[in-house]
């Protein structure tokens, strides 16, 4: 073979060789992944080791959030079919009527049902709230007492007659977060004195203090997204059994989700991981206690402190026009610097809303599963980085006085190459995570979807 011939052959492979890695790699490969985290009751203070504290406990930021998307999900969806309060852009919005419109409209049909007692509608003095205008209530009465209307049931009787029926003894009180039933429209940028504003709506529920251990997703086949997996996809029921019968180690989380999984670290998707208790109402973002106090927020608040100047105010326009009819550098050094302590350039992954209270979990961080060819056979990987926070004194405290806190934050950073259906462990002094990756196969398409 002479030397052109073999250029041409070897030019051939590869060209057929980079046609067929992008094939390769384009093959859909999901995994399902079941994690254990648990701490051993140990406190940090106690230990002799010295281990490498974060500066402060921030929240991790992910590409996906399966857990937090089962326990404090956003409801932006819900949110969207509330009216706006100021009516102006509500599709079914119309102004509420005060009581007098409504009896001068509608008393003619009232009177003629006052002719007849056994259909009788009267209007009370009880208050209330007609479509959030007027006071009044009607009250229909029977046919054997007019002119009297029995008194109402409120909400705990009317909840003690169901508890009573359903034959419960014992409930817990529930409670639900505040709403409204109309929502606010702020502009999404404003300009106030101390800088640039942002609206950013947290349209999460609120978080739990503290995480269940066991957390129940849901089974999709085809999902397109990384998901939680409901508890019968779990297969490390016996381990996690040891673990919780064991009196040195404290389960914090046992759960399993399901996710495609790509070739290369750099395109590996961040699963965020968080569990045990969440700390936000006794420590700032910063790891010091909460006072009675102003908190501090180590990021710029989006609240702004005075009265907004909407972007499409006369003021801005005109202050920003005398500056460019200046004929001087107009300085951004406020703005850049405004910018860097929003967002924090040192964490990879999509910013996330934060304030005084976006919640402080015992242990934060994310897990990215990727492959990667090692001798031209696909291998996992997994890189991990976590959290584990927990308080701990802070020395000089004054005798008789009570002790003071900071919560410390332990990072436990690792990249491994695992192998799938094996148990693989990640150990800390403090704290452990065990992990199982299992090879899924989506099932095809109907025929009629192909």
């Amino acid at each position: 073979m002479n030397v052109s011939r073999a250029g041409t052959v070897l030019a051939s492979a590869l060209a057929l060789s980079s046609v067929m890695l992008p094939a390769k790699a384009a093959e859909e490969w999901w995994f399902d992944v079941e994690v254990i985290i648990f701490d051993r009751n140990t406190a940090l203070s106690q230990l002799e080791e010295q281990f490498e504290l974060a500066d402060n406990v921030y929240p991790a930021t992910a590409d996906a959030d399966v857990i937090g998307d089962v326990v404090h999900p956003d409801i932006s969806r819900l949110k969207q079919g509330l009216a706006r309060c100021d009516g102006s852009d509500a599709p079914l919005y119309a102004p509420p009527l005060p009581l007098d419109d409504l009896v001068a409209r509608y008393g003619d049909v009232m009177q003629a049902a006052d002719a007849k007692p056994q259909h009788t509608n009267i209007i009370t003095d009880t208050p209330a709230t007609l479509s959030g205008g007027g006071s009044g209530v009607v009250t229909r009465l029977p046919a054997d007492e007019p002119g009297s209307a029995p008194p109402a049931p409120d909400d705990q009787q009317i909840a003690s007659y169901w508890i009573s029926f359903s034959g419960i003894e014992n409930i817990e009180p529930v409670t639900v977060p505040r709403f409204r039933y109309c929502e606010d429209n702020p502009p999404w940028l404003a300009y106030t004195q101390q800088g640039w504003q942002r609206h950013t709506p947290d349209n999460r529920l609120p978080a739990p203090d503290q995480l269940p251990v066991e957390l129940n997703g849901n089974d999709w086949p085809r999902a397109a997204h990384a998901h939680l997996l409901s508890v019968d996809a779990r297969e490390l029921e016996k381990l996690s059994a040891q673990i919780r019968r064991s009196r040195d180690l404290n389960r914090l989380l046992h759960v399993t989700w399901r996710q495609e999984v790509m070739f290369g670290q750099e395109n590996a998707a961040r699963v965020r991981l968080f569990a045990g208790k969440n700390y936000a109402s006794q420590f700032t973002l910063l790891g010091t206690e909460k006072s009675d106090g102003p908190v501090e927020t180590p990021l710029v608040s989006e609240q702004p402190e005075a009265e907004p100047r909407s972007l499409l105010g006369d003021n801005f326009f005109g202050e920003l026009q005398t500056r460019l009819n200046a004929n001087t550098p107009v300085d951004f050094s406020e703005v850049l610097q405004q910018r860097q302590q929003e967002v924090r350039t040192d964490e990879p992954g999509p910013i996330r809303h934060i304030d005084e209270h976006t919640p402080i979990w015992e242990v934060d961080g994310y897990m990215r599963v990727f492959l990667k060819y090692i001798n031209r056979v696909p291998y996992l990987h997994i890189d991990s980085e976590l959290f584990y926070r927990q308080p701990v004194p802070v020395q000089g405290t004054e005798n008789g006085s009570a002790p003071e806190y900071k919560l410390a934050s332990v990072p436990l950073k690792q990249l491994r190459r695992v192998i799938s259906k094996q148990l693989h462990y990640f150990d800390h002094p403090l704290f452990g995570v065990v992990v199982e990756i299992r090879r899924y196969e989506r099932p095809d398409l109907p025929a009629g979807q192909q």
